[in-house]
């Protein structure tokens, strides 16, 4: 019996790596399908434990106040780091304009610009693609508008 979890284990290790979440969030992406599983138990377990005690629906709407306001708390905390992230793309791309109006680049090229925020990528990858309309009315020698 020992051996069987024991290889039962040692075979769940080899998936351990595809449930890593590193600080900046990479891999939470292998997480959302099981959330629904974990709401659904939650929710059930929420039912069953209430409906065994005689104040069920005082402790029912205790346990579904408490869930609601995780939630609620947990979305402003994501949307904050989201906005966080947008607004750092923002100043950078403002500040990317200013830099090639500034100096009158035909060609420009940038370096280091912010991989993420917490988690929210800001430019992983997109940022030529971000700066095409700027570069390519400088080649076409329009002025670029900061």
């Amino acid at each position: 019996m020992l051996v069987c979890v024991l290889a039962a284990r040692v075979v769940w290790l080899g998936w351990l790596t595809f449930f890593f979440i590193s600080p900046q969030l990479e891999g939470s992406r292998y997480l959302c399908l099981a959330e629904c599983g974990w709401a659904l138990l939650a929710a059930d377990l929420i039912v069953a434990v209430t409906g065994r005690l005689p104040w069920r629906s005082l402790a029912f709407g205790c346990a579904l106040a408490s869930a609601v306001l995780v939630s609620v708390l947990s979305v402003a905390r994501e949307v904050g780091v989201w906005t966080r992230a947008a607004d750092l793309r923002d100043r950078v791309l403002a500040d990317a304009r200013a830099a090639i109006a500034r100096q009158g680049c035909v060609e420009a090229t940038f370096v280091g610009v912010p991989d993420s925020v917490d988690g929210a990528y800001v430019f992983r990858n997109g940022f030529q693609e971000a700066m095409e309309p700027v570069i390519g009315s400088a080649k076409a020698g329009h002025d670029v508008e900061e």
